[in-house]
């Protein structure tokens, strides 16, 4: 999705900042911004939330390089003292302005003691950047400067180690070091940074991250143009439905069942197609639906869902449904109030803009359900009939918004339908739905959904593969460790760091 490249490219813009390269990292941002930047989106880190803007701003201000299009901070909020990252008896006394050397010590001794802890309470592990902020205020400058070239040096030459390391991705390494790094927590840690240098240390020349940056560019403006990646659009319906049956084939193996048998059935015939096309013609039996109990009222399934009934006639027991077990619902479900765009709107907010888009909802339509889609909810579908003045709905929000607030339907529909004019040509709309939550996600179709179904099982597989041979790994280190141990060799009773960093 387009704000979640947006984000991708911000972290890869703080690094730039937090290495001494600021002109290249405006380079990068003002490529985002282009295209629809937002920096006031927000994360949790522990119980608060923590927003890119507040940590660019930083940067910015200590290179002196704020873009034309930023926001300036106030002037009486950045007096403020940041707390946010300290223990209750350290914030008091940091907004006192009484932190003393023994603090100090204190916050040193806590210093990424349990960054994994699922909401990191300061009281019990406190990131890099709090730290940093508790020796500022205590006037430890000297201690602020060699924790930036020592352990934040060893924070970034742990993601330089584990680049190409296949037993940890790219978002792990990327929530590691947010969790030990802690950045929002000392605004005054970008002044230090500025001198400092890392990319220095690193050996990093400015020719090879003018290169970087550009390929980064190149990849988002073709990203913002031609919409998020499909790595399976070439694939047909028959080879999605075998490649769902490999995902939950290993998947079912990596667990350890040992009567593993096909998950897919004979392709349906012409006839059990023809069947459920009729079946799915006729009304409801409810008096109180009218109209609105017939599913297909031009009397076909699209093409691709026939397409899938004939590669595979159901896969799993209730994964998708077989033509004779396809479900149709009736007015009991017509509440659902599926929105055209269910992503949060803000999330397609340029810096500067206060719109947000239309709630375009469809609150009176059948529907039938193809499948549960395993753990994430049900798979239905919405017919022409009701998918039409859906899409009818949007063109008269898209014809009433002016110039900004149309891009950011432009952005909504190239992520989720592949531009205006595929939303505009939408025929029949494939909804995933979490009754547990009252969520859903819609695609244009059966095909997409199934390409992203297919993409989840195989992201799902790798990170089973990844934890299998990490945990093999910390088991052999384990084992190694006990024999040194027993055969009295001196490395038996050491700390192996590389060892723990990689666990």
């Amino acid at each position: 999705m387009h704000p979640s490249s947006s984000r991708i490219a911000q972290h890869a813009a703080l690094d730039l900042f937090v290495l001494g390269f600021p002109q290249q990292a405006n380079i990068l941002l003002d490529t985002i911004y282009e295209h629809g930047l937002d920096t006031t989106f927000s994360r949790y880190a522990g119980r608060m939330r923590v927003t890119t803007e507040k940590q660019l701003q930083g940067a910015w201000s200590a290179s002196d390089s704020f873009p034309t299009w930023a926001h300036k901070p106030d002037v009486a909020l950045a007096e403020i003292i940041s707390a946010t990252g300290l223990p209750r008896h350290m914030a008091t006394k940091a907004e006192e302005r009484t932190l003393s050397k023994e603090d100090v010590n204190d916050a040193h001794e806590r210093l990424n003691a349990n960054p994994d802890a699922i909401y990191q309470p300061p009281g019990e592990t406190m990131t890099l950047g709090a730290v940093i902020q508790v020796a500022l205020l205590a006037g430890e400058e000297r201690l602020a400067t060699s924790l930036i070239e020592n352990d934040m040096k060893d924070l970034y030459q742990y993601l330089l180690d584990s680049w190409d390391d296949p037993d940890i991705s790219g978002d792990e390494a990327r929530e590691w070091i947010q969790r030990r790094q802690g950045l929002e927590h000392c605004p005054g840690v970008w002044d230090i940074l500025a001198s400092a240098k890392l990319g220095d240390m690193f050996d990093l020349r400015a020719a090879d991250v003018d290169a970087y940056v550009k390929e980064g560019c190149a990849l988002f403006k073709q990203r913002s143009i031609e919409g998020p990646a499909r790595p399976y659009l070439s694939k047909s319906i028959a080879e999605l439905v075998q490649m769902i049956e490999n995902n939950i084939f290993t998947r079912r193996k990596d667990d350890g069942e040992d009567d593993i048998t096909s998950v897919l059935k004979p392709g349906a015939s012409e006839a059990q197609i023809a069947a459920l096309e009729a079946r799915l013609s006729l009304p409801l039996a409810d008096d109180d639906c009218d109209d609105y109990g017939v599913a297909l009222l031009n009397g076909k399934l699209p093409d691709d869902y026939q397409e899938f009934l004939r590669a595979s006639n159901g896969i799993g027991k209730d994964t998708f449904f077989g033509a004779d077990d396809v479900d149709q619902t009736g007015c009991w479900i017509l509440d659902n109030g599926y929105n055209l765009f269910p992503f949060r709107y803000k999330d397609y907010h340029q810096h500067d803009e206060d719109d947000e888009l239309d709630l375009i909802r469809l609150t009176v339509y059948p529907e039938f359900i193809i499948g549960t889609g395993e753990i994430y909810g049900t798979v239905r579908f919405i017919p022409p009939t009701w998918t039409r003045p859906f899409v009818e709905k949007f063109e008269k929000a898209y014809a009433e918004a002016d110039e900004s607030k149309k891009r950011l339907y432009e952005r909504a529909a190239l992520d989720m339908y592949g531009g205006i004019e595929q939303l505009r040509a939408t025929e029949w709309l494939c909804v995933e739905y979490r009754p547990s939550n009252f969520q859903h996600r819609i695609w244009g179709g059966l095909k997409p959904f199934l390409e992203e179904y297919v993409q989840r099982g195989v992201d799902d597989r790798e990170e089973r593969q990844r934890r299998e041979r990490r945990d093999a790994k910390i088991e052999q280190e384990g084992e190694n460790k006990k024999t040194k141990k027993e055969s009295g060799h001196p490395d038996g009773a050491s700390d192996d760091t590389e060892s723990l960093l990689t666990a």
